[in-house]
């Protein structure tokens, strides 16, 4: 029998009921049987909030701030379903499984439980939830063997010495720009695939795209042994353009490999032209990335992201710069 889980939430909005009802078809494709309170026919809802918190597996509580509020304060349907997850919180908090939609304040009774961020919609973070859900931990350590004492020599098992040679691109400057280099392709890669998919989806769904190199004099000279020459900041550039029904929106995104002042790193915004002449829309970003090397193998790092989430390499790039786009279009 497949697990039965209930997504507790609130009605924040027509996109927030889509969100859920995605998240639950999302979990029904791994084998959760994942319902809400839209996906049946209701005529008592108090009564189908008893029902389902009572004799479902798990309950899935989607935590937005508007939630939060009324959580703490009892009012409303969350309110209500804040009193029957009480008793659960008492005496069965495993039942209750947390996931952060956006970044806010979580109900009274549930600070202090570890929560799933799903700011943005990543497969790993989807892969923490169904683990999450099923009890499941996310290493599985072999069995403890028991060996015999043995006299001057002892056999073990251990480290599979593959795992031990590190990824040592990190710790060089020119490692750490062919590791961007390579996250970038792959993120302009998942952006135009996800795009030319939305195509297929939306007839009269109209895509843009270029990629380009482009060389921008900088303020700073250096010496070349014979005499001083202006320094040149390259970066390879590739622009979004999308057109959906009279509504539009942009997206560039740059790498940037030279010693600038911003230094090595993914860098994007939404700002139009792309090209100004005199390299001054380079100066503007609302998006960072750069090569954590605090971990082995290297990552991406976004904590300049605005708002950004969990980026970890080019697929989740790609993932947050398709999402911004299609929330342009959403919001004009």
């Amino acid at each position: 029998m497949p697990i039965k889980v209930f997504i507790s939430y609130s009605w924040d909005s027509e996109e927030h009921q889509d969100w859920i009802a995605n998240l639950a078809a999302t979990l029904r494709r791994y084998g959760i049987q994942a319902d809400f309170d839209s996906s049946k026919v209701q005529y008592n809802l108090y009564q189908m909030m008893v029902q389902k918190i009572s004799s479902y597996d798990k309950i899935v509580v989607v935590v937005t701030q508007r939630y939060t509020d009324k959580a703490n304060s009892f009012s409303g349907g969350v309110g209500t379903e804040t009193k029957l997850l009480l008793n659960h919180y008492v005496n069965d908090e495993s039942k209750i499984v947390v996931v952060k939609r956006e970044n806010c304040d979580v109900p009274f009774y549930l600070q202090g439980y570890e929560f799933i961020d799903l700011s943005i919609e990543t497969e790993s973070s989807i892969e923490n939830l169904v683990r999450k859900i099923n009890d499941i931990p996310k290493y599985s350590l072999p069995s403890v063997e028991q060996v015999g004492k043995t006299v001057g020599s002892k056999q073990v098992d251990g480290f599979n010495m593959g795992n031990l040679i590190p990824d040592l691109r990190a710790a060089t400057p020119e490692g750490k720009g062919e590791y961007l280099r390579e996250q970038f392709n792959i993120a302009d890669k998942k952006i135009l695939e996800l795009l030319q998919q939305t195509k297929q989806k939306n007839p009269g769904f109209n895509v843009e795209h270029e990629k380009r190199e482009v060389n921008v004099p900088s303020g700073s000279s250096v010496w070349d042994g014979n005499s001083l020459r202006q320094k040149v900041n390259h970066y390879t550039v590739s622009s979004y353009y999308v057109k959906y029904q009279g509504k539009e929106a942009y997206y560039k995104i740059w790498l940037s490999l030279s010693d600038s002042m911003m230094g090595k790193g993914i860098f994007g915004n939404s700002e139009r032209p792309l090209f100004s002449g005199n390299g001054q829309e380079f100066n503007s970003y609302q998006l960072w990335i750069y090569v954590s090397s605090s971990t082995t193998p290297p990552h991406l790092d976004c904590s300049a992201v605005l708002g950004g989430g969990q980026i970890l390499d080019g697929k989740d790039l790609g993932k947050y710069i398709f999402k911004h786009l299609m929330e342009q279009l959403q919001r004009i």
